[in-house]
C-alpha cells in the first residue's frame, strides 16, 4: 500500500482528490473557482508548485500544468514568471462597467460622453428620415458598410493623419466593444498572450476572459507602458498588445511620442498584433499632434476608432483599419458577430461628418471637458488627483489603503450617494501596493451636478480617511 508523503503537507490549497472526475485538469479547475467563491482562496494566494500538487493527489504533472494554463484562460489565476501561480484579483466577479440607473446616486462612474449634446444630431437624423433611400439601408447588402459610409470614415480619420485606406481594409462594426470583440475573436486563438497597460480597461478584461486569452500586465510610467517591459514579456511569447495612446482607461496617460516609436519597434521585432483603440483621439485634437500607433506599425495594427463618445453614445458606430493581413479572419469574425452592422447608423454618422455637425459636436465636447476638468482640479487640487492634460473624461485619485476592499470602498460611496469605481475592476494579475478610484466627468447631467457630486466626494474621501 502506497503512502502519499503529501497527505499533510502545507499546501495552500488542498483539493478534495475524491471529488475530482475525469477528465481531472478540468474537474480541478472546477474545485479552484468553487474555493474562490466560498473565500476558501483568497486573492492573491499564491497556488502550490505544480510538482508539489501533482504529488498530493497521486497524478501526472502535465495534469496540474493543463489545470494552471486553463484556469489562466478564465480569469482565475495569474502566473508570474519564476515565482508561480496566484488567484486573480478578479477571479470570479464580473467587473463589466455599465449604465446603471437610481435617481439617488450621482453619477461618477460610467465614462459616458456628455449626453446633453446628443440634440446637436436631431437635425442629421431628421434630414435623414427624409431621405428616399431608406429602404436601401434596411437589408444585407454591404456587410462591411456602404462605400459612401467608408469615404465618410475616411474622411474622418484624416484629421487624426491615418491616410490612404483602402476600402477593404476598413470596416464598419458596431461600436467600440463591438470592435474590440471583433477584433479579439477574429484575430486571438485560446490561451493566446495578450499585453496590456498594468490597469487597464475594464470590459476588455471581460472579454479577454470570456475569450479564454491570457492578458499579460506591463508596467508603465507617465509616458505610458514601458516598451524594455513589453520586449520582456514578449521574448516570453506574446500573440498581441492592447493600447490606448491617446488616454489609457482608467489612468488617463497619454503616450508619449517617444514611447511610441519604442513601442512600436517592439512590435515589429516581434511581430505583435498590435489593437489600437482610438476612442479618445477626437478630445486631442488641438494639442500636441502625435502619431497614431497605426502610422508607426501599419503591418501589424488594427486599428479602432468608435464614434460614440465624439457623437453620441446611443450611436453604436466604430471604425476598424487594418493591416492587409488581417482581413480574412477580422471579416470572417465580423460577419459571425454582426452579419451587419446597422447602416442607418451608419448613414447619420456619416451624413454628420459631411455637414460639419460631427466637428461641431466634438468641439462641444472638447469644450465641456476641459470645463469639467477645470471644476475637478479646483475642488482636487493635490497631486494625487493631477492629469497629464485638461482634456479627461476621468480622472484617476490616488487613495490610502484602509483595508477595505475595492467593492466595499464602492459601496461605501452608493450609500452615500455618490457611484465611482475602484482600481481593483482594472487590475490585471496581482494587487496593487498603491490604491485609486477612477472618477468620471463626463456622465453628470449638468456642471451643477458634476461639481455637486466632486464637493460631496471628496467630503466623503476626507472623513473615510481614504484622502487627505
Amino acid at each position: 500500500m502506497s503512502i502519499n508523503s503529501f497527505d499533510n503537507y502545507q499546501l495552500t490549497w488542498r483539493p478534495d482528490k475524491r471529488a475530482l472526475k475525469r477528465p481531472v485538469y478540468v474537474a480541478l479547475v472546477t474545485a479552484m473557482k468553487d474555493a474562490i467563491e466560498k473565500g476558501e482562496l483568497l486573492p492573491g494566494t499564491k497556488l502550490p508548485p505544480q510538482r508539489e500538487l501533482a504529488d498530493f493527489l497521486d497524478v501526472n504533472l502535465s495534469t496540474i500544468t493543463k489545470a494552471y494554463k486553463l484556469s489562466e484562460e478564465r480569469g482565475l489565476t495569474f502566473g508570474v514568471v519564476g515565482k508561480g501561480t496566484f488567484v486573480a484579483q478578479n477571479a470570479t466577479e464580473s467587473i463589466i462597467i455599465a449604465k446603471t440607473a437610481s435617481a439617488d446616486v450621482i453619477d461618477l462612474g460610467l465614462v459616458s460622453a456628455f449626453d446633453a449634446c446628443n440634440k446637436m444630431m436631431v437635425p442629421v437624423i431628421q434630414a435623414v428620415a427624409g431621405q428616399s433611400n431608406l429602404p436601401e439601408l434596411l437589408n444585407y447588402d454591404a456587410p462591411t458598410g456602404l462605400p459612401a459610409h467608408k469615404r465618410a470614415g475616411r474622411m474622418y480619420l484624416e484629421r487624426f493623419g491615418i491616410t490612404d485606406v483602402k476600402d477593404e481594409n476598413m470596416a464598419i462594426v458596431s461600436g467600440g466593444q463591438n470592435a474590440v470583440t471583433v477584433t479579439l475573436l477574429g484575430l486571438f486563438r485560446p490561451g493566446d498572450r495578450i499585453a496590456v497597460d498594468f490597469f487597464t480597461y475594464a470590459n476588455f478584461i471581460e472579454i479577454a476572459k470570456m475569450a479564454r486569452l491570457k492578458l499579460v500586465p506591463i508596467l508603465g510610467d507617465d509616458e505610458g507602458m514601458l516598451a524594455d517591459d513589453l520586449a520582456a514579456a514578449a521574448s516570453q511569447g506574446l500573440a498581441g498588445v492592447y493600447l490606448m495612446p491617446e488616454g489609457a482607461n482608467p489612468t488617463g496617460v497619454r503616450i508619449s511620442g517617444a514611447r511610441r516609436e519604442a513601442l512600436a519597434q517592439v512590435v515589429r521585432d516581434n511581430n505583435l498584433i498590435l489593437i489600437e483603440d482610438d476612442y479618445e483621439g477626437f478630445l486631442k485634437l488641438g494639442l500636441t499632434p502625435l502619431p497614431k500607433m497605426y502610422t508607426l506599425a501599419p503591418e501589424h495594427c488594427v486599428y479602432l476608432c468608435s464614434m460614440t463618445k465624439p457623437l453620441a453614445v446611443g450611436l453604436r458606430i466604430a471604425y476598424i483599419v487594418f493591416a492587409p493581413q488581417y482581413r480574412s479572419q477580422l471579416m470572417d469574425a465580423l460577419m459571425n458577430i454582426n452579419m451587419k452592422t446597422s447602416a442607418i447608423d451608419s448613414e447619420f454618422v456619416a451624413r454628420a461628418i459631411i455637414d460639419g455637425t460631427a466637428q461641431r459636436i466634438s468641439q462641444a465636447k472638447i469644450n465641456l471637458v476641459e470645463q469639467s476638468n477645470a471644476a475637478f482640479d479646483e475642488i482636487f487640487p493635490e497631486p494625487e488627483a493631477s492629469a497629464v492634460d485638461n482634456r479627461q473624461l476621468f480622472r484617476w485619485v490616488e487613495i490610502h489603503d484602509t483595508g477595505m476592499t475595492g467593492r466595499e470602498v464602492e459601496q461605501h460611496g452608493l450609500n452615500n450617494g455618490l457611484r465611482f469605481y475602484h482600481s481593483d475592476r482594472f487590475l490585471v494579475g496581482a494587487e496593487s501596493a498603491k490604491k485609486y478610484i477612477r472618477v468620471s466627468l463626463s456622465s453628470a447631467s449638468t456642471m451643477n451636478e458634476l461639481t455637486t457630486g466632486l464637493t460631496r466626494l471628496r467630503q466623503l474621501l476626507i472623513a473615510g480617511g481614504y484622502y487627505g
